[in-house]
């Protein structure tokens, strides 16, 4: 029978439970001038935040503990033009950013 003072068989114990936050917000604009063009932006925004807890493992490991957070962008314009009802021209672009 193993020694309770053992640290190789010490159970894994959460002190607090690691909170997540995600966010995401987007914009879309259209706006058609006539009936042969259209436009549209749009932007959107994903947010991640994750808050560890100051005491893993029941070692101490400083005041404010450990986390992780991610904020990543992308933003896209389009354009259609129809020239007959059978033939239609599309236009895209797409930008997509991830800052640190």
């Amino acid at each position: 029978m193993p020694s309770q003072r053992d640290p190789n068989v010490e159970e894994i114990d959460w002190q607090v439970s690691n909170p997540t936050t995600l966010y995401f917000p987007a914009v879309r604009v259209d706006y058609t001038p006539n009936d042969k063009l259209r436009f549209n932006v749009a932007w959107n925004m994903t947010k991640s935040t994750t808050l560890q807890p100051s005491r893993i493992f029941r070692i101490r490991l400083g005041k404010d503990g450990a986390g992780d957070a991610s904020k990543n962008y992308s933003a896209a314009f389009g354009f259609d033009w129809t020239l007959s009802p059978t033939i239609v021209n599309n236009f895209r672009v797409v930008i997509s950013t991830n800052p640190r």
